[in-house]
């Protein structure tokens, strides 16, 4: 039977928030019986992070709140975690989340082993007091509940942080019940400009579908590359990987807030530039992304389509768990090859490196004979090319002339595809059937099928 007088969600409210104001509306004896109304399961009010029995709720609310994945998206801070979720992974949550127990979404959002525990709840203090005066009532923004998000766009101050409720009487709770215990951070101008580009960073991550990690990775290389701490997009060298670490635990050393701090324990800078792609910690991507370079919606998303127009192959980074490894090159290597004779020109594009190319011309027996076949076919093209361009300008030249004019492409032509040669010079006899100049060769050139077994009697005679 559908709840009468459920609360109409705001545009940005996240599901825990309006459960939270229709308990508090109808003033419930007990959390439990909340939750067991709502969700159909009494432990659903544990996670305030992850929603589930989406499908439950929207046959209680009447359609109030849809079981769909933009719900997950907009009414709770997942948008930035399913952003970087792999394909199979995502889809295996949402399902979860729309039937299966709370303890199962939450598992199935991968926040206990991959990211850590989530356990603070935030608020902007202009927020809470614009909605009292206007509602009566407040609410917990999505938005603010991202992590890395701690800096209100909107007023531009630093958010209020207050731990996930735990008591059994305060586990559906609202920002103006707790808003008297709220601590805030105190953090220098410098600091808050940090936090305000980690929310920029976070913002466009929520806003994208998805993203490949494996792109994401070649896209913070290729920022690091440019700031000059380390040498190429694909392959760390010595020490690189240790500098970028303390460079960036240094960077975030001034930010004073719960989850940074968290990750500050951990080595998740290791872990974020290895290749596994199950580590989709948005707060670690936006601290790397937010370091160097720009941080506005539209750049982000142009130097992603970038780094995704040059992505190398998974066999370039480091050994993915169940993929099949890459026999044979890419496409668009074979059709750079056969355009230039050497790496260096191949490598002026900036869309493929020098270590993929060296990588591939080892492992594709195929990519390198189809570079011989190339090189071998622009030399004799360039070679036919030459002799036309002398001949040309030397219509009365013999063999002699053409060898010491064209020493090279002769000799290539003479030692590779004889018959081409053969075919360029057809009024040149060959070599031992010519012993002296005759009479007639200061005239004009005679071809060689003209010499015939009567002309040559004659020729015999007159002498």
């Amino acid at each position: 039977m559908p709840v009468a007088f459920f609360p109409h969600p705001f545009p940005t409210e996240t599901v825990y928030s309006v459960c939270g104001r229709f308990h508090q509306a109808t003033r419930g004896e007990s959390p439990q019986e909340t939750a067991l109304l709502l969700f159909g399961d009494v432990n659903a009010r544990h996670y305030t992070d992850v929603p589930s029995r989406l499908e439950y709720l929207q046959i209680a609310t009447a359609g109030a709140i849809d079981a769909t994945e933009h719900t997950l998206r907009a009414r709770s801070g997942l948008g930035a975690y399913m952003a970087l979720m792999p394909s199979t992974n995502r889809l295996g949550f949402f399902r979860a989340c729309q039937k299966e127990a709370p303890s199962v979404a939450r598992a199935r959002s991968g926040l206990n082993r991959y990211v850590g525990q989530q356990s603070v709840l935030k608020l902007c203090w202009i927020c809470a007091q614009q909605q009292l005066g206007l509602d009566s009532i407040t609410w917990w923004n999505a938005s603010h509940q991202c992590p890395g998000d701690w800096f209100c766009e909107q007023h531009r101050v630093v958010l209020f942080y207050v731990a996930a409720p735990k008591q059994e009487n305060a586990l559906w709770t609202l920002p103006h019940l707790v808003f008297t215990t709220a601590l805030q951070p105190t953090l220098s101008v410098q600091a808050q400009l940090k936090l305000l580009r980690l929310a920029s960073v976070v913002r466009w991550m929520s806003s994208s579908h998805h993203l490949e990690t494996a792109v994401l990775q070649v896209m913070l290389k290729d920022r690091f590359r440019q700031a000059g701490l380390c040498a190429s997009e694909l392959k760390w060298r010595v020490g690189e990987r240790a500098l970028l670490e303390e460079q960036l635990r240094h960077y975030c050393g001034d930010l004073f807030v719960p989850d940074i701090q968290r990750l500050k324990a951990c080595a998740w800078l290791r872990a974020l530039l290895s290749g596994d792609n199950r580590h989709y910690d948005p707060l670690a991507w936006s601290l790397a992304l937010s370091w160097h370079g720009n941080i506005s919606s539209e750049g982000l998303a142009r130097e992603y389509f970038g780094a995704r127009a040059r992505k190398p192959e998974r066999e370039l980074f480091d050994a993915l768990p169940r993929r099949e490894r890459r026999v044979s090159a890419p496409e668009h290597i074979y059709r750079a090859l056969e355009t230039s004779d050497f790496k260096k020109f191949v490598l002026e594009g900036g869309h493929i490196t020098e270590y993929e190319i060296d990588s591939w011309l080892r492992r594709d027996p195929d990519l390198k004979k189809a570079w011989q076949r190339a090189i071998r076919q622009r030399a004799k093209t360039d070679c036919v090319l030459e002799i036309k361009t002398f001949l040309a300008s030397h219509p009365d030249a013999l063999r002699v002339d053409i060898l010491k004019a064209c020493n090279r492409a002769y000799r290539w032509l003479d030692a590779n595809n004889p018959d081409q040669l053969h075919r360029l010079l057809p009024w040149v006899t060959p070599r031992h059937s010519r012993q002296l100049r005759l009479p007639w060769d200061q005239k004009a050139p005679i071809s060689s099928e003209r010499h015939t077994t009567g002309d040559l009697s004659t020729t015999g005679d007159a002498s």
